[in-house]
């Protein structure tokens, strides 16, 4: 990755998959095949959302079917697909950051591996280079 003239790296996650400059944040990843790069500028960053998702319709599912195993002689079947809707629910959790840019295209970084507090200081160092850059902009 080629960095503009005066900008410097701040912070980096992902083995570089996605770096934040004093200028920009960058994503450089691959998905199903096709490699992809998205930059936004600092300055054009309409929000941050920090959110868990999930698949809920397992859970509902499994719990029809433990329900459903309960009223029939085939509880161990009931119990066994439960369960099996429940680890498919347990997958389908993903931790995600959405970095959205003024009309244009949205960073979407999953962050299952980082703590709790590592997600914070990141976007901590967002808003901090974000503010210092519009500062800069207009020379406060």
């Amino acid at each position: 990755m080629n960095l503009l003239e005066n900008e410097n790296e701040i912070i980096s996650l992902n083995g570089k998959r996605i770096i934040l400059t004093n200028y920009r944040i960058i994503q450089n990843d691959q998905l199903a095949g096709k490699s992809y790069s998205i930059s936004i500028f600092l300055e054009n960053i309409s929000s941050i959302e920090n959110q868990y998702k999930s698949s809920p319709v397992y859970l509902i599912i499994a719990g029809v079917a433990f329900i459903g195993g309960i009223g029939y002689e085939s509880l161990m079947v009931g119990v066994i697909a439960g369960l099996i809707f429940v680890a498919l629910w347990w997958f389908s959790r993903k931790h995600l950051i959405t970095i959205k840019s003024n009309g244009g295209s949205s960073l979407n970084i999953l962050a299952e591996k980082m703590k709790k507090k590592d997600i914070e200081n990141f976007v901590f160092n967002i808003v901090k280079a974000k503010s210092e850059r519009i500062n800069k902009i207009h020379k406060i």
